[in-house]
């Protein structure tokens, strides 16, 4: 008798907590087995747990949505204007800073976070002074190579023509950067050879009062 009494009283408090409910909505609680509220709300939190937060969960614009994907770019980290980026590097010169201002740009249109973008600019600083050592270095290796080349091929007169190519230099007034820039065009070999044959001819009058430019 006892055990036909609390069958019953079970079944009451079933029907009670989901009386009201369309016959659509009382079938699925049957089927998932749920035997009241707190079952109802178990289920769900599992469910949050599984998909995040609702409120942080992330849509997917549409691809001509520019307005959709500006806000997904904002929310995902990408400052409110290109300007905003702080790389992380120093700009010297003004042409490191027109390179910064371009970098900027991009990133801001690619819709890169902060973090990415300052991350890119990093890399990409590392690898230019990577890059550049290995040329530097390559660059003084053929302009060793060709000195002693053009020692061999001027012979005693080494050391007379580098001096009358230095003092082209001074006559010319060429700076230490731009006689770099001259080297690295031409090399090694040929920027001597015009030097030399601009002091030969200052040293022998030829240029002195001359008509020609």
């Amino acid at each position: 008798m006892s055990e036909e009494l609390s069958t019953e009283t079970e079944t009451t408090e079933t029907s009670s907590w989901t009386e009201g409910l369309s016959e659509e909505h009382s079938g699925f609680v049957e089927t998932k087995g749920w035997s009241g509220p707190a079952d109802v709300l178990d289920s769900y939190r599992n469910l949050e747990k599984l998909t995040g937060n609702p409120d942080q969960n992330v849509k997917i614009p549409g691809e001509e949505d520019a307005e959709g994907w500006a806000d997904l770019h904002k929310r995902l980290g990408r400052p409110d204007e290109a300007s905003e980026y702080k790389l992380g590097i120093e700009a010297p010169t003004e042409m490191d800073a027109q390179f910064q201002s371009r970098f900027s740009e991009k990133a801001f249109e690619l819709g890169l976070s902060q973090k990415q973008a300052e991350a890119l600019a990093g890399w990409h600083k590392e690898t230019s002074e990577e890059l550049f050592g290995s040329q530097n270095a390559q660059r003084q290796e053929t302009s060793q190579v060709e000195m002693k080349q053009l020692e061999a091929e001027w012979g005693n007169a080494h050391e007379q023509n580098v001096s009358q190519a230095k003092q082209a230099v001074r006559t010319l007034g060429i700076q230490a950067e731009e006689l770099t820039q001259i080297e690295n065009a031409i090399g090694t070999l040929r920027m001597m050879k015009l030097f030399h044959s601009v002091g030969a001819k200052t040293a022998e009058g030829e240029l002195v009062g001359a008509g020609d430019n």
